[in-house]
């Protein structure tokens, strides 16, 4: 397998480039990390953060079938 197609077979086969993967991924990254943070919180201080987690993953697993479906 060449180099080239390590970083593009999987974006090209969803649809996108390396950089609207990569931007794509970091997002979904970003936000698992701000609803790990409250559901973290949310263990320690239960009337914190009440639905910040669940909701994130509600929003993202939509987002995600969304994208399938096109």
């Amino acid at each position: 397998m060449c180099i080239i197609g390590i970083f593009s077979d999987h974006p090209s086969s969803v649809g996108e480039t390396w950089s609207e993967h990569a931007l794509r991924a970091i997002k979904i990254s970003y936000s698992l990390g701000i609803a790990s943070v409250a559901a973290f919180f949310h263990a320690l201080f239960p009337f914190l953060f009440k639905t910040k987690a669940s909701q994130t993953i509600k929003k993202l697993n939509k987002e995600i079938e969304d994208l399938e479906e096109e």
